[in-house]
């Protein structure tokens, strides 16, 4: 049985935009919802993996705000075997990364919106294993 070791480097916080839409009828936040995107850059024993969340929409007839946060996580990882084996590295790195560089964007977007008389936005947890289902 091959096995895989997965180290987190660092994170690094790439973009944040929030934006209240002052024009929004009423503070009253409808159809609360998170895009969630990811892509992941292997080269040698490093990965990159870079996760981005939005929510709401700048059109101020649709949301009374709009957010984006983006992080690039750095990774390195090793196989105990001579044999490359791309699907476990893709599985290893996709599903263990993303799930180590969650918490962080969640505290983003919470820290992030909590700023002004408006309660933060709190994303909720997420089961990364479904979410990759999903996403195939």
């Amino acid at each position: 049985m091959m096995n895989a070791i997965l180290q987190f480097k660092s994170y690094d916080v790439l973009e944040q935009i929030y934006v209240k839409n002052e024009e929004f009828v009423t503070d009253e936040i409808k159809n609360l919802s998170f895009e969630t995107k990811f892509s992941i850059q292997k080269e040698d024993s490093e990965a990159l993996i870079y996760l981005s969340i939005s929510s709401g929409d700048l059109d101020p007839n649709q949301s009374n705000y709009f957010l984006r946060v983006k992080i690039k996580g750095e990774f390195t990882f090793e196989l105990d075997s001579e044999t490359d084996d791309d699907k476990l590295i893709e599985s290893l790195v996709k599903g263990n990364g993303l799930a180590i560089l969650f918490p962080y964007i969640r505290s983003l977007i919470s820290d992030l919106t909590s700023k002004g008389k408006e309660n933060p936005l709190i994303i909720p947890t997420m089961n990364i294993a479904e979410f990759l289902n999903e996403e195939q």
